[in-house]
């Protein structure tokens, strides 16, 4: 005749009380990673938005630069046929208005940049209508203007409606 086991075996009872406090810290910290990483992901995206903002600023910059000290070069690649009769002595004066214009946007958008990199919130909307100003303007010269329209819509659609960014401007 066999005995009977009279031990009661508890362990893996208590093994089991163990195993889901473990789990839901497990569970915890993986929430607490996944904000991080959702975290870090969302002023990834508005860094890189403020460093080709300090790229695009500084070519609007230099392009106006050009405008200015150059306007002489720039106006014999016009040619005479397109320049509407009268408006030949006011092409020099255009050429620099054009350029002053470019250097102005560019500072402006230097600034917006630079605040936008320290998540400013006024910074977020300026950007923000600059980038539906560039995506409208761009869709007029569609299909020539599909990179710019990707580029500026990209940068709407993370400073206007990712909530992850939304959430480091507040």
């Amino acid at each position: 005749m066999k005995k009977k086991n009279t031990k009661s075996v508890k362990k893996p009872v208590k093994a089991k009380v163990i195993e889901t406090k473990v789990d839901a810290a497990v569970k915890t910290d993986v929430k607490t990673v996944v904000k991080a990483d959702k975290k870090d992901f969302a002023t990834d995206v508005v860094k890189i938005i403020s460093v080709l903002g300090w790229v695009g600023s500084t070519f609007m910059i230099i392009v106006g630069l050009i405008f200015i000290f150059f306007r002489k070069a720039i106006l014999t690649q016009i040619p005479i046929t397109q320049i509407p009769p009268g408006y030949e002595s006011l092409m020099p004066m255009m050429v620099t208005i054009m350029g002053v214009c470019m250097i102005l946007f560019g500072a402006a958008w230097f600034i917006v940049s630079m605040n936008l990199w320290r998540f400013k919130k006024w910074a977020r909307i300026v950007a923000i209508i600059f980038a539906a100003i560039g995506a409208l303007s761009a869709l007029m010269s569609f299909p020539a203007g599909w990179f710019g329209f990707l580029l500026h819509g990209t940068v709407f659609y993370f400073l206007a409606l990712n909530p992850d960014v939304k959430k480091l401007f507040e």
